[in-house]
């Protein structure tokens, strides 16, 4: 018995001792979280160091653990943590806590802490806060509220952020209040709980920063994933519009925004977002804000955000790696806000530009008055009657055939100096067919032999009397027994017919006379398709580019999302409709298009003009016309200025909103272009076998197919088929062009080939056309390398690369018509020279203000941002904008140049101009 009343007493001892232990642990609490409360400390600057919140924190927890260790045991520690638990399950920590000051605490699920800062008496001042917690775990975070006069706003430590592939988790954390509501007396409430059953220590800081951005003073600040950072400007009243720049020297990723104002303000990752306008920055940012289009009644809210990779800005994560703390991803940046353009300043580079485009009109206008009231009678055809009037030789009548002109082109005195026997252009008489009609009125053709004499000797008196002997036996049969009055049908009805065509273009020095044999209305015809196959392309592809470039810009003025379109965001001066979703953002950029839209109308007139006038000198003088000169046929003129207005309008769209999945509306036409040029070139001098327009348009539909499939898919693969595909099709058309399109490609070839070596043996080799021999050498040699050289290389920009393709063989092709020109005693005009050497200066001033680019969206807008530049021509025109106008101006020069190149052979006769 005496031992259980000794066991019994001493439990009760023990128990004794357990209360008062307790009640002293009760009593101590907050004793204890007053050893523990908050240092005072203020600073200085604006944005306190966080380093040194993490470190007062670890500190306080060592100081705790060690007071712990030494004056409780395992057993008590257990015991009191319970008794607190049970002890504070009501009890709420409140702290009237004042600003610039740091506090240290520790929370738990049984318990909460509220800080109750009092309101900003300053509009122009802004409550920002910081937290920090190191052993905040990612299962039991801190939940931080703050409860503000007109909402609530929370977020937890660790804060986690998601990009596209990773979590990242960041334990300190600052955030800006909302300013409004500040000229109450209520006041900011900061409650900080956890559901952790542990101590969880944190640190808490206030401070009122300046809130507003002054016009034109830099602002300098720092933001880190956890840590963004917004300010508000209010846009003064004697100013339309203003830029918003930022700018940092660093590479790390953030998102710039522009917000109206109203609370919460956005500016998280995960709703940053979701209002006003924004875009992604590296060391670049611009947005353009005018104050009727802001919806912010001139304030709003400039929000500045980091990503914790980069992978929004680069794609691929190449830069900083992310880190748990923000300060060891801090992004440093200046943020600028300049005043833009006013409207004077708008209308005045609008109207400029227009008027100088309106100076081409006036001064044509005035050329033209000019050389008419100098040159009433100064028309080739006039001179061509005059000069054979005075000859003492009569003027063709209309009965003139067109076998007798064939046979005499020439007045006597200009033939003398081709009766060689060798003569260039001359119809030997063994190849001369006289024609016969037969009963059925059918044309046969008979060969017949005389002596080598040139026919050509015949002057155009005794041209005139065949001419009329020839009339009176079509009056007989009812036929027509002239190639001029021959169908081009019937002629290729005739059994030789192929045979025909294989004397006149398969000899070894050609003449113009020997290539444009065809019926001239058919080849009108033939020609005049071009412009109408174009115009039909044009209105076909133009309108679903108009509607999708309309739904883009319709999309980003919705969204806010200014990473879909790659502009100038540095020279943007967006253009204010009554309709604000169809709201122009960069309207410099579609209006500078007006210089290709203008003057590629102004060229349709004057090629209009000069068709004008040459159909009423077709009425005048027909037989002339026939004989003398290039035969005009401006079906291609036509279709030029169609395509550079054309491409005007298709450029302005591609600038509505220029990115990756429509640049080939602003390249469409630049290959339309090239290759018409091409093809008017070669058509000079080879009226008879120009392509048809559905054959020209289908093999640039397949070029532009190439395009599209290299600029998707330029895998390996590609490249090894385009090489093989652009190296045989050149090559097959090199061999059309040098046997002039006699040369079959059959399963009979390589008999053909045989046979001609069984035959001529080594002297098949010999080259029949020298100077088209060296052209295609050249131009395989070239085309050939820049194929292999893209397939080594690979070039990122495919649809560039094969522009230059183009571009490149055009200058070919022109560099050897002039040097052949040349070559051949032809005069070069005054006025193609002046066009000349005025396409050449504009054409390097315009290239050289093209490789200055501002924008690429082949990287991405982060990227093409750093390329930015301002504005350079009228405080409104970017360089880009420059090219614009100096290549829509070379090219309307380089288009007259060749309308007038060959007017130095108006009064030439064909069968003496050279074929090259």
């Amino acid at each position: 018995m005496a031992s259980v009343y000794v066991l019994g007493s001493l439990k009760l001892f023990i128990l004794i001792l357990s209360l008062l232990e307790l009640g002293d642990c009760i009593n101590q609490r907050p004793l204890r979280q007053k050893n523990s409360s908050p240092k005072l400390r203020t600073y200085s600057d604006h944005r306190p160091n966080v380093k040194f919140l993490r470190n007062a924190v670890i500190k306080n927890l060592v100081d705790n653990g060690d007071k712990k260790t030494n004056n409780e045991s395992s057993d008590s520690m257990v015991d009191i943590r319970h008794v607190d638990r049970e002890a504070s399950v009501s009890q709420d920590m409140v702290v009237n806590a004042s600003y610039n000051t740091v506090y240290t605490a520790n929370v738990s699920k049984e318990t909460s802490w509220t800080f109750k800062y009092p309101s900003v008496k300053n509009v122009s001042l802004a409550v920002r806060v910081w937290m920090f917690s190191a052993n905040a775990t990612r299962n039991y975070p801190l939940l931080f509220v703050v409860e503000e006069p007109r909402g609530i706003v929370s977020w937890q430590v660790p804060l986690a952020i998601q990009d596209e592939f990773t979590t990242f988790y960041y334990n300190n954390v600052s955030r800006t209040l909302c300013p409004y509501g500040q000229l109450s007396d209520e006041e900011y409430n900061i409650v900080v709980s956890t559901f952790s059953p542990q101590l969880v220590d944190f640190t808490i800081l206030a401070q009122s920063q300046p809130l507003d951005v002054k016009l034109s003073t830099p602002q300098n600040t720092s933001l880190g994933p956890s840590e963004p950072r917004y300010f508000r400007f209010v846009i003064p009243d004697d100013i339309d519009s203003v830029i918003v720049k930022a700018e940092s020297k660093d590479d790390i990723c953030m998102i710039l925004s522009v917000q109206k104002i109203m609370c919460p303000v956005f500016d998280l990752l995960t709703n940053v977002q979701l209002r006003g306008r924004h875009q992604t920055v590296t060391r670049k940012g611009a947005i353009t804000l005018q104050r009727s289009a802001s919806n912010t009644n001139g304030t709003f809210f400039v929000v500045l955000v980091a990503t914790p990779s980069d992978f929004d800005c680069r794609t691929l994560e190449t830069v900083i790696p992310a880190a748990n703390f923000s300060f060891d991803r801090l992004k440093n940046v200046t943020l600028i806000i300049e005043p833009s353009i006013s409207k004077s300043e708008f209308l005045v580079a609008v109207l400029a530009v227009s008027l100088w485009f309106l100076g081409f009109y006036i001064m044509t206008f005035v050329i033209i008055s000019i050389y008419n009231c100098m040159f009433k009678q100064g028309n080739i055809y006039y001179s061509l009657r005059r000069k054979a009037h005075t000859r003492g030789t009569p003027t063709p009548p209309p009965e003139l055939s067109e076998q007798s002109a064939l046979t005499s082109p020439l007045p006597a005195e200009n033939v003398s100096s081709q009766t060689h026997g060798a003569t260039y252009g001359t119809i030997l008489p063994d190849l001369v067919h006289r024609v016969q009609v037969t009963g059925s009125g059918r044309a046969v053709h008979q060969r017949s032999r005389s002596q080598p004499e040139m026919l050509s000797t015949y002057s155009l008196e005794q041209a005139q009397v065949q001419g009329h002997n020839e009339t009176e036996q079509q009056e007989e049969s009812s036929s027509s027994t002239s190639f001029s009055s021959l169908d081009e049908d019937d002629i290729d009805m005739l059994p030789d017919a192929d045979r025909e065509k294989d004397v006149f273009r398969a000899k070894t020095f050609l003449y113009l006379s020997d290539l444009s044999r065809k019926s001239t209305r058919k080849l009108s015809k033939k020609i005049n398709l071009y412009p109408w196959n174009l115009i039909t392309l044009a209105v076909f592809y133009a309108l679903p580019v108009i509607q999708v470039v309309l739904t883009y810009q319709k999309v980003l003025n919705r969204t806010g999302d200014e990473d879909t379109c790659y502009y100038n965001f540095d020279c943007a001066h967006p253009l204010v409709i009554p309709y604000p979703e169809f709201r122009l953002a960069t309207f410099n950029n579609v209006f500078s298009n007006l210089g290709y839209i203008s003057l590629g109308f102004l060229f349709l007139l004057i090629v209009y003009r000069r068709d004008h006038l040459h159909r009423i000198q077709v009425k005048q003088s027909p037989h002339l016309i026939k004989h003398y000169g290039i035969p005009q046929h401006y079906g291609l003129f036509y279709s030029m200025g169609i395509a550079l207005t054309m491409m005007g309008v298709l450029s302005a769209c591609y600038h509505i909103c220029p990115s990756y999945n429509n640049f080939q509306f602003d390249t469409s036409f630049m290959y339309v272009l090239a290759w018409i040029l091409m093809l008017r070139i070669y058509q000079t001098r080879h009226p008879d076998i120009n392509p048809h327009a559905h054959t020209a348009f289908f093999v640039l539909a397949l070029a532009i197919f190439f395009v599209v499939v290299g600029v998707v898919y330029g895998t390996v693969y590609f490249w090894i088929v385009f090489v093989i595909v652009y190296c045989t099709f050149y090559l097959l058309v090199s061999v059309h062009v040098y046997y002039m399109g006699r040369y079959k490609l059959n399963f009979g070839l390589f008999r053909r080939v045989y046979n001609m070596w069984r035959n001529d043996g080594i002297c098949c080799i010999k080259p029949m056309y020298v100077d088209r021999l060296i052209l295609l050498l050249i131009g395989n040699g070239v085309n050939w390398f820049l194929a292999i050289f893209g397939c080594v290389i690979e070039p990122p920009d495919f649809a560039s690369y094969m522009l230059s393709i183009f571009i490149i063989n055009l200058m070919m092709y022109f560099a050897f018509y002039i040097v052949m020109k040349i070559r051949s005693g032809e005069r070069l005009l005054l006025i193609p020279v002046i066009f000349t050497l005025i396409s050449v200066i504009l054409w390097g001033f315009s290239f050289f203000f093209f490789m200055k680019h501002v924008a690429s969206w082949q990287l991405t807008p982060a990227l093409s941002r750093e390329h930015n530049a301002p504005c350079m021509l009228l405080n409104f025109y970017d360089s880009h904008d420059i090219w614009h106008f100096l290549s829509s101006m070379s090219m309307f020069f380089s288009f007259n140049m060749l309308l007038t190149l060959d007017d130095d052979l108006t009064e030439i006769p064909r069968d003496t101009i050279r074929v090259f």
